[in-house]
């Protein structure tokens, strides 16, 4: 009786090397292959876009029938080795007419991605199901189809079926397939858990959680299984009775922009944003939103909002866009309130009027806005960054700036230490600082006027000299010392003068 599969095997031999092919035999068959194939890239001498290129290289599994028989029975552990191998695999078909000596025809099955994936799959639910499964005594009907048929038998074709499965970019198909088998059957998750909640309150933290509001809510009955092609482990890799639960949503359901506006006719503020719907949602818009943006978010709830600050002491942050977010937030609050919602991908979402409840004057911070007009004042054009733990260590010095420079705040009274007869003139000169971020701002200011008793005088501050120091400048002093200098005897000639000393803020007093 002759032996089929050896007759197959050296047919098979014969035309890789006819063609050129490097057929290199499977000495011990334990691995599911016959052959693993080379086929050298066809290159020219000097070519330096091929010089580094490698022999293509596929696995092949071969069979033999003599009656036609298309359909063969295959062990899992043979069709394992070749859907998991990491480069291209293959089962050839040589079909023999009764008592021939020649081949009549050839199949060339490739295992790509859907043969991978539903075997992969199957092997995974008996694996589960059967306690006895052995994939080494297991077998899997496989089928050729005539898809798969060679026209005639050549080596020709042989070789062009393998390189057309493969394709024109070897390596990018060695790259694709280590990415299939990392991630094949994960699409649904590669894990279950089932947990209990106990108790109204905890259920809400856990629906805001899926909201993509940070949180943690406590739960028992924990158990935890690996899960793959929808299908549980046996046994969980985790079981406990009680414990805590953090989930962060990482992908929002858009990703766009929210511009909010006092009134429909006014301009808006525009942040861009991540949104959240309740995953649980069956309409548009949906019951429960979530607006997330780098500085504030926005709980959407039925007719109601709820807008949380994400700025912290210590966050560093443009002095301009502090006060932009800040008037956004204090809009937020008040009512006729417009809020829009616009995706990047499919335009305005929803467009919502706030029914706000606080009084318009509450909920600003006022010491940015005063940080803002000081920056104007001195003409700083730079992004001043700030934190506001930095901003309000230095509140009380940055008020008196403000208060001296804004019109709205004078005439002011001015004390000084020497008896100067009332009704006549006098000026009283001083020089007070702050700092801005990295930015040393100092003002020499002026208030003349006619003393109102002995030791007072009422005017106007003028600011007569400004300063901008970077921070860590600390050589100046001469300097600030002869403008003063030059200030007492401009006033000198027809005014009594009282210097009042340098204000000087040292970077860590006033601390809130």
């Amino acid at each position: 009786m002759r032996d089929l599969g050896e007759l197959g095997q050296s047919q098979f031999y014969g035309l890789c090397a006819a063609r050129g092919i490097i057929a290199n035999p499977s000495l011990v068959d334990k691995r599911g292959w016959d052959y693993h194939l080379e086929m050298p890239v066809q290159r020219q001498a000097g070519d330096a876009g091929s010089m580094h290129r490698s022999a293509i290289e596929c696995r092949v599994q071969i069979k033999s029938t003599e009656r036609g028989r298309l359909s063969h029975d295959i062990e899992y552990s043979n069709l394992h080795s070749l859907a998991t191998c990491s480069i291209p695999s293959f089962y050839v078909l040589l079909v023999f007419e009764e008592d021939a000596d020649q081949v009549s025809d050839i199949y060339v099955k490739h295992v790509d991605e859907v043969f991978s994936r539903e075997f992969l799959k199957k092997m995974r639910e008996r694996e589960v199901s059967e306690a006895g499964f052995k994939p080494n005594s297991c077998t899997k009907s496989i089928t050729f189809s005539a898809a798969e048929k060679l026209e005639k038998i050549s080596s020709l074709l042989l070789k062009e079926k393998l390189l057309g499965a493969i394709g024109d970019d070897y390596d990018s198909y060695i790259v694709r397939k280590k990415e299939f088998l990392r991630e094949v059957g994960y699409e649904d998750g590669a894990a279950n858990v089932q947990i209990t909640i106990e108790g109204q309150e905890n259920i809400k933290s856990f629906e805001d959680m899926l909201l993509g509001i940070a949180g943690a809510v406590p739960v028992i009955n924990i158990k935890a299984h690996e899960q793959r092609f929808g299908i549980l482990s046996s046994t969980p890799f985790l079981d406990l009775p009680a414990g805590t639960m953090e989930v962060t949503r990482t992908s929002p359901n858009w990703s766009g922009s929210v511009v909010i506006k006092a009134s429909a006719s006014s301009p808006g503020h525009t942040f861009s944003c991540d949104g959240f719907f309740d995953i649980n949602a069956q309409e548009f818009p949906p019951t429960r939103s979530y607006i997330k943006t780098d500085y504030f978010t926005i709980l959407i709830e039925g007719g109601s909002f709820h807008i949380e600050s994400r700025i912290t002491p210590t966050t560093e942050i443009t002095l301009r866009l502090l006060n932009k977010v800040i008037k956004a937030m204090r809009q937020l609050r008040c009512e006729g309130c417009i809020l829009e919602l616009v995706s990047s991908d499919c335009g305005r979402l929803a467009t919502c009027r706030i029914n706000g409840t606080e009084d318009e004057q509450q909920g600003p911070l006022r010491l940015p806005n005063y940080a803002q007009y000081l920056a104007e004042k001195f003409e700083i054009e730079d992004d001043i960054v700030i934190t506001m733990e930095s901003l309000y260590s230095h509140k009380a010095r940055l008020y008196d700036l403000y208060r001296l420079i804004n019109p709205d705040y004078h005439p002011v009274t001015c004390g000084f230490d020497k008896e100067a007869e009332v009704g006549s003139k006098a000026a009283c000169l001083s020089v007070i600082d702050a700092f801005l971020g990295e930015h040393h701002i100092i003002g020499f200011f002026v208030i003349a006027g006619q003393v109102t008793s002995k030791q007072k005088v009422v005017g106007r501050p003028l600011l007569v000299r400004k300063l901008v120091w970077p921070a860590g400048f600390d050589n100046g002093r001469p300097e600030l010392e002869e403008i003063v200098s030059g200030f007492i005897k401009e006033y000198k000639s027809d005014h009594s003068v009282f210097f009042a000393g340098f204000s000087w803020d040292n970077r860590e007093q006033d601390s809130e």
